[in-house]
């Protein structure tokens, strides 16, 4: 989960601040600590310095340069951060978060958390909407459920975007059984047309996601896999290198996850559809194909090292899952 995943909000977000006007103009110094979380901007900014040594102030200079970067595209434009699931948030996450909120509180910019509800919070997570409602930080809002015209509009974009059209039946299935979630009712609806009709009894999101996960072919799941090991999009190269499939096979499984709606484009780069398919995928792989995966995704972020001291650090989070705590050292 995103728990175990250090800093998994906090570059995604850079990684979407990256792609906005403004970024460009952000001090080297600051993009080179951002290659500590994204290693791929060093291919955007090959001059940016090496980031400084990893020490007790290493995460209040990424928090800076998370703050600088916001700053950078803020002066561009109206910024809105929208951070998603901080139940599954970190402690180094939350902290950076907490910081940017602070810090960008007089700017052009709007933060928004996003959690689930029916879930308990943790002690951490209590602590940190507590501490952002006491210095004015943040305000709670109960949203709900998205309106079944508009579930009812969503379900049959996602049936014709495959060719076809939802029967009356299936689709108010579909909308009261989604219960105002979005994304549960587009996997029930995708689940419908690749397994059948709905079922007359509910069923939860990770159950039909983990079937159709299920019955991805083994090339599939490995690419699958090596995405969601990874924590990121990966290019081409990246599956090839952690799942060693042969091109061909390669091609047929990328093929067989977007026809699977499992997964997206990202520039040249293949990611999983939400980080919910990601937890599903990893759910699915046994633990000898995940170390495996992990002890092949350390080596490639190794071997760049040399031109990114950056994968020092993502090497090592691998090293570590994989059991190999010597090679993580």
């Amino acid at each position: 989960t995103e728990k175990s995943v250090p800093f998994a909000p906090v570059t995604a977000l850079i990684r979407q601040l990256c792609r906005l006007p403004g970024f460009v103009g952000l001090d080297p110094v600051w993009i080179g600590e951002l290659t500590r979380l994204v290693p791929e901007l060093r291919d955007r900014y090959p001059n940016a310095p090496t980031p400084m040594a990893v020490d007790d102030a290493a995460r209040h200079r990424l928090s800076d340069a998370t703050v600088q970067a916001a700053l950078a595209v803020a002066d561009e434009l109206p910024l809105m951060i929208v951070v998603d699931d901080l139940q599954d948030a970190d402690e180094a996450s939350l902290a950076v978060l907490h910081y940017v909120a602070r810090q960008l509180r007089q700017q052009a910019v709007l933060l928004i958390g996003l959690r689930r509800l029916g879930q308990e919070s943790s002690d951490l997570e209590r602590v940190f909407l507590e501490s952002t409602k006491s210095l004015d930080l943040a305000k709670a809002l109960r949203l709900p459920g998205l309106p079944s015209p508009d579930l009812e509009r969503l379900v049959r974009h996602v049936f014709a975007g495959s060719g076809r059209s939802a029967h009356d039946g299936t689709l108010a299935r579909i909308v009261a059984d989604s219960t105002g979630n979005p994304l549960h009712a587009i996997e029930a609806a995708v689940s419908s047309m690749h397994g059948g009709n709905a079922p007359d009894v509910p069923t939860p999101f990770e159950t039909t996601a983990g079937e159709r996960i299920g019955e991805l072919t083994p090339e599939g799941l490995d690419v699958a896999g090596a995405i969601a090991i990874a924590g990121r999009p990966l290019t081409q190269y990246e599956m090839s290198t952690v799942t060693r499939l042969p091109l061909a096979e390669l091609a047929r499984a990328i093929v067989e996850l977007e026809e699977q709606q499992l997964s997206q484009r990202v520039g040249d780069r293949l990611g999983l559809s939400h980080d919910r398919y990601s937890q599903a995928v990893e759910a699915r792989l046994l633990s000898d194909r995940k170390r495996t995966f992990h002890v092949r995704t350390a080596t490639m972020l190794k071997s760049s090292a040399a031109r990114d001291p950056a994968s020092h650090y993502q090497a090592a989070r691998h090293f570590l899952a994989a059991g190999r705590n010597a090679a993580a050292k």
